[in-house]
């Protein structure tokens, strides 16, 4: 599987290179690095290779990138070799040094079986001095995603796409600070029990932002496996870090989710451009919905950031809390809807054609958030719940949301801060409304009550 090489001992570095380009995504070649020969020069040569359109190419982009590495060691760039194996072949570039020569990569390959298919590497070359064998240094840029065909199979875009209600759960704590997961399982039961389709874990409502990334994939995985086959899971694995947001998607869908939700890059804000490119990194793994809310990121998805990416075939449609005229806007061009706002849901369903919502309220009345949704308009019962949604965004989410849970006892008091509960009156009025819609719509079975001060335990380190 080596090169014919002719009079010279070799020493055998094997490497191993991904490939990104979509045709050969999975294919591994393996490379032999050859350095610390004997004699000043290769014999040989590339086995089934075009050496001098690989060097030529080589030395083009090494200029381009470095300079001329080679200038300083006074070697010319005829003393490229290439280097071939039975996946392909490599153009090595050589130095001569007193004790022998030192091979560095160029980033230049070509794949037999490929029509001929050059596949071009990043790379940085390792400073070497003269008289030392050097080891090649060579970095990816071109980054190949963790994906399985398992994982493709078992969820495909139109899963996501037909869902109606998708609730943003909350996570709940112990007095520690960590995940209740009993808690959080009776949670996710209720939801299932109410007619809530899908679920969206560690998002905003359920405090990801809070959480380590290995508590965010871990709660994702122990949702797919406990209630994988009742719901489906939309692990919130975005980031206003291109690099961050791929990882945890990656994780998120090898733990089993179904699919991802993308927020834009949030504070650090970038440009339009900059946008495309990060849901465009992104979208290939899995089914994919982009989460559109100005108030938290600072910056709005503007349509055309989303027509820019709707050919993607994973991009299963938007959350979009803009408004109505932004719903119009992209379900006028067929692009799925999730309306962001509860209290512009029923509307954004029935009179502006959005598939559905992605709620916060479904965390306490899931059955009625249910009947919005899929019984046709209900201007009635639009109208009687709309007290509740102003509530619980009379601060920022999940304030108001973690309060009513407790005050339901279905979750622990417990706060990470920076959260806490939200102030007596508020607590008062929770109760009040709770009983003009009727204790038998909430989640849970104990009476609401108003909890004092000092029933509720604030975390600040976990």
């Amino acid at each position: 599987m080596r090169s014919s090489m002719v009079g010279i001992t070799p020493v055998i570095q094997t490497m191993r290179f991904k490939y990104m380009d979509r045709r050969m995504e999975g294919y591994l070649l393996e490379a032999e690095i050859l350095q610390g020969y004997q004699k000043d020069a290769l014999s040989g040569g590339a086995v089934g290779t075009r050496r001098s359109q690989l060097n030529r190419r080589g030395e083009e982009q090494c200029r381009h990138h470095h300079g001329d590495p080679l200038k300083e060691s006074g070697v010319p760039w005829g003393s490229i070799q290439g280097i071939g194996t039975a996946a392909g072949s490599l153009a090595v570039g050589s130095q001569r040094g007193e004790q022998g020569c030192s091979f560095f990569l160029i980033g230049v390959g070509h794949v037999s079986g490929y029509e001929e298919y050059d596949v071009l590497w990043d790379y940085r070359i390792a400073r070497m001095s003269r008289g030392k064998f050097s080891v090649a240094a060579i970095t990816l840029d071109d980054y190949l995603p963790m994906r399985s065909t398992e994982v493709k199979n078992r969820t495909s875009t139109a899963d996501i796409t037909s869902l109606r209600v998708v609730t943003a759960i909350k996570t709940p704590y112990l007095p520690d600070g960590r995940f209740d997961l009993e808690a959080y399982d009776g949670l996710i039961n209720m939801q299932i029990e109410g007619g809530a389709e899908g679920v969206i874990v560690g998002g905003t409502t359920g405090e990801g932002h809070l959480m380590s990334w290995d508590e965010h994939i871990m709660l994702i995985g122990h949702t797919v496996n406990c209630f994988g086959t009742k719901v489906k899971v939309v692990g919130n694995t975005g980031s206003n870090s291109t690099r961050e947001a791929i990882h945890a998607t990656e994780q998120g869908f090898a733990v089993g989710m179904h699919a991802a939700l993308h927020i834009n890059p949030y504070y650090g804000k970038t440009s339009i451009e900059g946008l495309i490119s990060h849901f465009e990194a992104v979208l290939p793994m899995g089914p994919t919905i982009i989460y559109n809310v100005p108030s938290r990121t600072g910056q709005d998805i503007p349509p055309g950031v989303i027509e820019a990416v709707s050919s993607f075939p994973n991009l299963a449609g938007v959350k979009e809390c803009v408004g109505h005229d932004r719903v119009k806007c992209y379900t006028d061009k067929g692009i799925t809807i999730w309306s962001g706002n509860d209290d512009e849901c029923h509307d954004s369903r029935w009179k502006y054609g959005a598939t559905g919502v992605i709620s916060v309220a479904s965390n306490l009345i899931p059955g009625l958030m249910h009947s919005l949704m899929y019984e046709g308009e209900n201007a009635t019962l639009n109208e009687k719940l709309l007290p509740l949604m102003k509530w619980l965004f009379c601060q920022p989410n999940p304030i108001a949301l973690n309060t009513a849970l407790a005050q339901l006892g279905v979750v622990r008091p417990v706060f990470r801060l920076p959260y806490v509960p939200l102030a007596l009156e508020k607590r008062v009025e929770f109760v009040r409304i709770v009983e003009s819609i009727g204790r038998e719509n909430f989640v849970g079975e104990k009476e609401a009550r108003v909890l004092d001060d000092d029933d509720f335990v604030l975390v600040s380190r976990y």
